[in-house]
């Protein structure tokens, strides 16, 4: 087994959060009860408690410092796929037009279940 088989990288960053506030899990964590979070799933902050951690709409808690979570407002396509939104908007610069293809394109636009925008 090749060394970088062993070991995954992260850019650690700070988000601000809000009651109200989309958060998506981006790797499978625990809850503060132990309760799987599973990646990609998405969840409301219903509050938080007196030491700061994060209350979720599901009734769980994840500690504050807690890794692998961002803001679920928006998704990359490979993350939104089996995935289903009501609504999709479809963007994509000419910056990245290396990664175009008729696969990926389709992943994007067919996650929308009503409408789907593409610009």
């Amino acid at each position: 087994m090749d060394a970088h088989e062993r070991f995954s990288l992260y850019d650690k960053q700070t988000i601000e959060l809000a009651k109200q506030d989309r958060i998506r899990i981006t790797k499978t964590i625990k809850s503060m009860d132990g309760v799987k979070l599973f990646n990609g799933q998405e969840y409301s902050v219903d509050g938080f408690t007196k030491d700061g951690h994060i209350k979720l709409s599901n009734g769980q808690v994840l500690s504050k410092n807690s890794m692998h979570y961002t803001h679920g407002y928006y998704s990359t396509s490979i993350g939104a796929q089996g995935s289903d939104k009501r609504n999709v908007l479809v963007t994509q610069s000419s910056a990245s037009v290396g990664a175009a293809s008729d696969k990926q394109f389709y992943v994007s636009i067919s996650r929308g279940q009503e409408r789907c925008v593409y610009r």
